[in-house]
């Protein structure tokens, strides 16, 4: 039987878009490199950086809706606005302190709108038979900008020519934004003419969300976005720490392993079914935070990061896939606003959290906690609990609406 295209024109310009944009926004990651060389200590700079996810997190709820009621493209690119303006704004940092914490609240603002709407947009244009693998291949642009980090650590990009390198990236995303301009707007299944619009209620949009055979879709997603943001913010700490040539070394790995993953075994959950690969992926990632707790060689957090990447180039699309198969399609972009939600707010919770761990115990005991809690998550994530049936909650929705 032939499968239905997949490289088609819109996907090939969404990807390239995403590709821009996420150089863009993930060239944030030097903005701590600029806050300590202005001698912010790191907990005046963990506070700016956050903040962001907090700013994200709040304004959700307004993205997810703007993303149902207005439609893929006009959200993609407000936020594409709001993110080159909050790059731009970085030339305006000259201290620690209220102007940096704007710039991030606004960023956050902005890259709320454009994690959530490039997902929400690839989802509508993939074919349903394809759905996995395409949202595994789109994430791939997504993923490659993780290479700024050690990239930036290689080639000495320190003290002041951050502010404006940063400066410039806002370039990429307002290309990216003019890139969506030219797509035409899609929505999978019947058009957007054919369906009722989107209740304007998030409370109601929420009850929906939180019905019982979702949540372990969302607990799953908290679990891998905490351990996800727990490794980002301390593997490289933690190879400094321990003396290591390259402290940004595992993003090499990392980055290739989910590559291997998205690239060679992209067809892999589709021919074994997604929920089958949630909890082997997040035992992958509960077996490296466990491997970084207990290495102390620079090959040790090699390893680390490659299991990781593997791990990621698997659960978030199959994750992202599950949420999107299991949902009305009217309330697609409010649940994906919760979806990348729970990663800001994972983010939150758990990497102070684990600088808590780290301050009054050890790295070691920080990273090994972690990854047991994640290894007990994977026993929760089974199949069964996370395909659980759908259509007597579709059907009370369209009583609800009609």
């Amino acid at each position: 039987m032939t499968q239905p295209a997949l490289w088609t024109r819109s996907f090939c310009v969404l990807t390239a878009s995403h590709l821009l944009g996420a150089l863009g926004y993930a060239s944030m990651l030097l903005l701590p490199l600029y806050l300590t060389h202005l001698g912010g200590s790191r907990a005046e700079v963990a506070l700016i950086m956050s903040s962001a996810h907090l700013s994200g997190l709040l304004t959700r709820p307004l993205v997810g809706w703007c993303l149902d009621r207005f439609g893929r493209r006009r959200a993609l690119m407000l936020g594409g606005a709001l993110t080159a303006i909050a790059l731009a704004s970085v030339l305006a940092i000259r201290s620690v302190g209220e102007v940096a914490l704007a710039v991030r609240l606004l960023f956050g603002v902005g890259e709320g709108f454009l994690f959530t709407g490039y997902f929400a947009f690839a989802a509508d244009i993939i074919p349903q038979e394809r759905r996995t693998e395409g949202l595994a291949l789109f994430g791939v642009s997504g993923l490659l900008p993780l290479l700024v980090n050690p990239i930036a650590d290689l080639t000495g990009f320190q003290g002041e020519g951050i502010r404006p390198f940063l400066a410039s990236m806002s370039a990429l995303i307002l290309l990216s934004a003019l890139l969506v301009y030219i797509l035409p707007e899609a929505r999978s299944g019947e058009s957007a003419s054919e369906q009722p619009e989107p209740s304007a209620d998030n409370t109601g949009a929420l009850s929906y969300l939180l019905q019982a055979r979702l949540r372990p879709l969302w607990w799953s997603t908290t679990a891998f976005a905490g351990a996800v943001a727990t490794f980002m913010t301390f593997a490289s700490v933690v190879c400094q720490s321990r003396g290591m040539s390259l402290p940004t070394a595992p993003w090499l790995t990392y980055v290739a392993g989910a590559l291997c993953a998205r690239l060679i075994g992209a067809k892999l959950p589709e021919r074994v079914g997604p929920a089958r690969l949630v909890a082997p992926s997040l035992l992958l990632y509960g077996l490296a935070l466990l491997t970084s707790a207990l290495t102390v060689s620079e090959l040790g957090m090699l390893i680390a990061g490659g299991l990781a990447g593997v791990s990621h180039g698997y659960c978030f699309p199959v994750l992202t896939s599950l949420i999107v198969s299991a949902v009305d399609e009217r309330y697609r972009g409010r649940a994906l606003a919760m979806f990348t939600g729970l990663w800001g707010g994972a983010a939150i919770l758990f990497a102070p959290l684990g600088g808590w761990i780290a301050d009054h115990w050890s790295d070691e005991h920080m990273l090994g906690v972690f990854g047991l809690c994640l290894l007990l998550s994977a026993l929760y994530a089974t199949p069964a609990r996370l395909t659980q049936p759908s259509a007597p909650i579709l059907l009370q929705t369209k009583e609800r609406l009609t």
